[in-house]
């Protein structure tokens, strides 16, 4: 029995009621409340917008069969907002996005979906609205989402242009830069190779220099040498040339003179014999930088003895050993000395052999 309902009684499939004259019977199962609308769903509006609503876009609801808006990615968040005749309880509405969900959810009281940050591609937006008898009716929407610039197709063929010419530029680059180091090692070489071969001449003009001072003291020792057995020889010739005029003196045979004269002649003719001036001459000179060539240039007229005193007095040679050189007496050499310095032109406070000296 129904609270206070008195002639109401319930059963498990419906209601027994009262009446004046008689008994009526409400089956549940078949006399359902029946809705004065049919089953409905319409979509109002697709907003698209930055994702701030600082910029919108409306997109038209109406679609040709592939005729699908295409939504910048800049305008990637999306705003649905779905309409319905049927306002009962009986009455459940869901959505989904395909492509981006699998289930389905309910959508609020304000019958608003919104989506952020849709990845570029296509979607499908799906409603759908259901009843207690398992009635429903459905509704879609198919749009895409555009990838960026920087993903589009004009944009990868920028990066492909971008990175082409980097390579290049990397090549030329790296052949430039291997070309610089190709001649800064050249260059190094060449370097290395002139210090080496300046080092080389260096190490060689060293070793003619040494070999050429070997030679020029071979030649002193060589030039002394010769000066001394000329002197050795001299002063034995002039000392046997002395007996032996003072043996020509003595009265004898005629035969012991003339060989005695011969044998004077003989020896003065050795005296007076140039080969060996000839070979002290060139040794001197060469030791001395040509000493010899310097005196004819300047003073063409001295004569070959003076050209002998003026090496003998660059010797550093005494008054006596020149004496004996020249085959003169010391008295002869002093007067030999005084016609040379008025030759050369050397003034009285200089001293000759220092002169002879300085000469270069």
């Amino acid at each position: 029995q129904i609270r206070n309902y008195e002639y109401v009684y319930t059963a498990s499939d419906g209601y027994f009621f009262a009446l004046d004259n008689g008994i009526a019977f409400l089956n549940k199962n078949e006399n359902k409340k029946k809705s004065n609308y049919p089953l409905d769903l319409v979509l109002r509006t697709v907003i698209a917008h930055d994702g701030y609503k600082k910029n919108e876009r409306h997109l038209m609801i109406r679609q040709l069969t592939g005729d699908y808006p295409k939504i910048p990615y800049r305008y990637r968040n999306l705003l649905f907002t779905i309409a319905s005749p049927n306002y009962s309880s009986d009455y459940k509405i869901v959505c989904r996005l395909k492509g981006l969900e699998i289930n389905w959810s309910p959508l609020n009281g304000s019958l608003e979906k919104e989506y952020a940050r849709i990845s570029p591609g296509a979607y499908t937006f799906q409603a759908k609205i259901t009843n207690d008898n398992g009635e429903e009716k459905r509704l879609s929407y198919h749009f895409s989402i555009s990838a960026p610039w920087y993903s589009s197709t004009a944009a990868y063929i920028v990066y492909f242009i971008l990175i082409l010419a980097l390579l290049i530029f990397s090549y030329l680059y790296l052949s430039k830069y291997i070309n610089r180091q190709k001649t800064r090692i050249e260059l190094e070489q060449q370097q290395i190779q002139k210090i080496q071969k300046e080092q080389q001449e260096r190490e060689i003009m060293r070793l003619e220099n040494e070999k050429l001072e070997a030679d020029l003291l071979y030649k002193g020792k060589e030039l002394s040498s010769t000066a001394m057995s000329v002197m050795q020889k001299k002063e034995l010739l002039s000392g046997i040339h002395k007996r032996l005029s003072e043996l020509s003196k003595e009265k004898s045979l005629e035969t012991v003179k003339e060989k005695i004269n011969r044998m004077i002649k003989e020896i003065g003719f050795n005296i007076a014999d140039d080969n060996e001036w000839k070979i002290f001459e060139k040794n001197f000179d060469l030791i001395h930088d040509k000493f010899f060539r310097t005196l004819k240039e300047q003073w063409p007229d001295l004569t070959s003895n003076d050209l002998r005193h003026c090496a003998y007095l660059r010797l550093n040679l005494s008054t006596k050993e020149i004496a004996n050189l020249l085959n003169i007496t010391t008295r002869g050499v002093e007067v030999g000395r005084y016609r040379l310095r008025k030759k050369l032109g050397v003034p009285p406070e200089k001293d000759l052999r220092e002169f002879m000296i300085e000469l270069k």
